[in-house]
């Protein structure tokens, strides 16, 4: 009886585990070279020793499934050569989210995260007519 409640416990344990992992959004594709490919891009700098930077995570990943494919999020890591490299050619701040046209052209950038209002406005003046 032990073996089977030990049993139960670590199968009931692992599908939770599996559940859990199931239920997180997606990495955020960190190819830069997708930028000026044909899809209008939005390319979050982030910087994981910033607060605005991880509520500015936060909250796009709250919206981004209504983006989602037709805009292609990309992750500028700042603490990487690439994405420091590529935030210092078009001179983007930390914590901060860029629009690029479908030929790589810098459109507008958003800085200095307020909410995710704030955000989402931001995207539908900028990226949403480059859209379709």
């Amino acid at each position: 009886m032990r073996k089977l409640i030990a049993v139960g416990t670590i199968v009931l344990t692992i599908a939770v585990v599996v559940f859990m992992l199931s239920r997180l959004p997606p990495p955020y594709d960190t190819d830069l070279a997708k930028v000026g490919v044909g899809q209008v891009a939005a390319v979050v700098v982030h910087d994981h020793n910033t607060v605005d930077s991880i509520v500015l995570m936060d909250d796009l990943n709250v919206i981004r499934g209504d983006w989602e494919p037709a805009l292609a999020l990309l992750l500028a890591n700042f603490h990487h050569p690439d994405g420091r490299a590529f935030a210092d050619r078009h001179d983007l701040p930390r914590a901060s989210l860029s629009i690029f046209d479908g030929r790589g052209e810098l459109i507008a950038t958003y800085a200095r995260h307020r909410d995710r209002d704030a955000l989402v406005s931001f995207l539908e003046q900028h990226a949403r007519p480059l859209m379709y």
